[in-house]
């Protein structure tokens, strides 16, 4: 029995790296994706549940202007991101906006280039993004206390998970440690109750 045991621990540590999880081929319900035509600023991708913010189905919106389907201000802020910031690969947050749909809902708007084409991300919030620097000052000075606070290692990535995701308001945050060979291992997280814990998983480098 140990020698099963032992070859099926190999065997499954070895099959782990090779596991695709950077091409899941498929989004988050929360989220929405689109692939803008840079050339003519025409939608020439978007996933299954696009009528969530546009309100038309994919078929619908395909080969489309993307201005078609957005408030101006929203629209000007992609283009003018995709014209004047790095965002190869660095996926930048524009702006949020109130899609045309019922129930009103606020989206993220985050997008970054990728071989050549412009990937837009739409993320459900439930308010309109604007903050003060009131507000937001606050919110950096309690972080920092408790951070200063810590009076452990672990104390501290924990801290660092729970007040990430207070700041960013995801349903999970994960801190991750790596090794020499850079395989890595969650040491740390603040998640949503509904959520199973991921502390201790490891994640081999490839």
């Amino acid at each position: 029995m140990q020698s099963i045991s032992a070859t099926a621990s190999a065997a499954t540590a070895t099959e782990c790296d090779r596991e695709p999880i950077h091409t899941p081929g498929s989004v988050q319900p929360n989220g929405v994706l689109l692939v803008l035509r840079e050339s003519d600023n025409t939608i020439a991708q978007v996933s299954q549940n696009i009528e969530r913010v546009f309100g038309k189905r994919a078929n619908e919106v395909l080969g489309k202007p993307l201005a078609d389907f957005l408030p101006k201000q929203t629209f000007d802020a992609i283009i003018t991101t995709a014209s004047t910031k790095a965002i190869e690969g660095n996926p930048l947050y524009v702006t949020t906006f109130e899609a045309r749909t019922s129930p009103v809902t606020f989206y993220h708007v985050i997008m970054h280039r990728h071989l050549g084409a412009i990937i837009i991300e739409f993320y459900s919030t439930h308010d309109n993004g604007s903050i003060s620097f009131q507000n937001l000052y606050e919110l950096m000075r309690t972080s920092l206390l408790r951070l200063e606070n810590a009076k452990t290692l672990q104390d501290l990535w924990h801290f660092a998970a729970e007040e990430m995701r207070r700041t960013t308001g995801f349903d999970r945050v994960m801190i991750y440690k790596f090794d020499e060979q850079w395989n890595g291992e969650v040491v740390a997280e603040d998640r949503a109750p509904e959520l199973d814990s991921w502390v201790g998983l490891r994640y081999p480098a490839a």
